[in-house]
């Protein structure tokens, strides 16, 4: 990783959080695709190196339990991409107080 990309991981989350706020859902869905692929790191990994130690091909029903994975950054994207809620929600007013 560069420099920037560390500099600007918390900023990034915070506006994330702020945006799903807005939009009157819970900050922890930004968390959820970070999740989604360590998830599929390991498992990947688990197949490659434990159960599959010969080197041949794999079965293509080993990568099934990994789609719901798959779809959770797609969640989350759509989440991100909606439209605010109107007037106050349980997180607070809007941002701008209303003018935005």
């Amino acid at each position: 990783m560069n420099v920037f990309s560390i500099l600007m991981f918390l900023p990034g989350i915070a506006v994330g959080m702020r945006r799903l706020h807005d939009t009157g859902r819970s900050g922890w869905w930004v968390w959820l695709p970070s999740v989604s692929f360590s998830v599929i790191v390991v498992y990947h990994a688990s197949f490659l190196y434990k159960l599959n130690p010969s080197g041949g091909h794999l079965s293509p029903l080993v990568f099934l339990p990994i789609i719901p994975f798959l779809l959770c950054p797609i969640a989350t994207l759509i989440f991100l991409c909606q439209p605010g809620t109107p007037g106050n929600n349980r997180f607070g007013p809007p941002p701008g107080n209303g003018r935005g």
